[in-house]
């Protein structure tokens, strides 16, 4: 991870429906009342094989897909998930969808980051979950090797990665990436805070958030 992307993608958001139409089993379903945003929201979890998603549904309309792969085998940890895409409708963001999507599915799984991150994805892992009471955050190196491992302490123990509200978390150079060399690609609301490395992408880089 990540790769700190200069561009933000598009997805077309499909319906519990559509994925059940499509083959996906519903493994669960469940209803959550957001008070900050006086929003009652439909978390419905699907899956298929080495696949799923968790479609987010508010009176009848879906305004976020969570797309996951589900890894035949991650040895640091059981019962693993990896992002592949998280897409919220535009006027549902920057309302703390992504974190109650996040935190619905730490239920049943521990959740693998993607390895390339827009700057929402960048902001959700760095300042929204990073900072939940609930969840640790740990980085992992050499993912897309057969031997990935926990960044540690001069301990041996793995080191959580935490929010720290000065930006200056010492984790950042070896967690961040820019798709660029340069950083102004980057729009002024992550480069100015974040020390993502210059010289190397961090596409061998993840972070794996577990609930406590």
């Amino acid at each position: 991870m990540p790769k700190i992307l200069s561009r933000s993608h598009a997805a077309k958001l499909l319906s519990t429906s559509d994925y059940t139409s499509k083959g996906y089993t519903l493994k669960k379903s469940n209803n959550d009342y957001l008070e900050s945003i006086d929003m009652t929201i439909t978390y419905d979890l699907l899956v298929k094989n080495e696949s799923g998603c968790l479609t987010l549904t508010s009176d009848n309309n879906c305004i976020a897909n969570i797309t996951f792969k589900i890894p035949e085998k991650f040895h640091l940890l059981d019962k693993c998930i990896q992002i592949d895409s998280a897409f919220i409708q535009e006027e549902f963001r920057r309302l703390s969808i992504g974190p109650s999507a996040y935190l619905n599915l730490l239920d049943q799984y521990n959740i693998i980051s993607d390895t390339e991150q827009t700057e929402a994805g960048v902001h959700l892992w760095r300042s929204k979950l990073a900072r939940d009471t609930t969840i640790d955050l740990y980085v992992v190196k050499d993912f897309n090797t057969s031997t990935p491992v926990f960044i540690k302490d001069k301990k041996g123990n793995p080191v959580l990665y935490k929010y720290d509200r000065t930006g200056c978390n010492l984790l950042d150079p070896k967690t961040w990436g820019y798709e660029e060399p340069d950083p102004r690609m980057i729009s002024n609301v992550i480069s100015p805070e974040i020390n993502a490395s210059m010289k190397d992408t961090r596409e061998d880089v993840v972070l794996v958030a577990t609930k406590r």
